[in-house]
């Protein structure tokens, strides 16, 4: 009987050693998952943020675009019309 309660007491040891490491396992795992969680978090937020960035790049780029045009077009009128003052200069002698 003594032999017995002794084998029941080292399964239940053994028992308790193999509950501690599942357990130390089962954080191991929840503590992975978690920062899995954050990194896909991270890397949607760097997402939106390089698309904003990549936005607005390409907005500036196309605004100066534009204002490049703009000032070209203003420099023709503008030497059109001085042209035509010199001419109109060159009429009056």
């Amino acid at each position: 009987m003594k032999r017995v309660h002794m084998e029941l007491n080292k399964i239940s040891i053994m028992l308790q050693k193999e509950s501690e490491a599942l357990h130390k396992r089962e954080v191991q795992l929840r503590e992975r998952e978690r920062a899995l969680r954050n990194a896909e978090k991270l890397s949607h937020t760097t997402d939106i943020i390089i698309d904003k960035v990549v936005t607005r790049e390409v907005e500036n780029r196309c605004q100066a675009v534009i204002e490049v045009k703009l000032l070209w077009y203003l420099i023709r009128i503008l030497s059109i019309k001085e042209f035509k003052v010199s001419f109109m200069l060159l009429l009056t002698y």
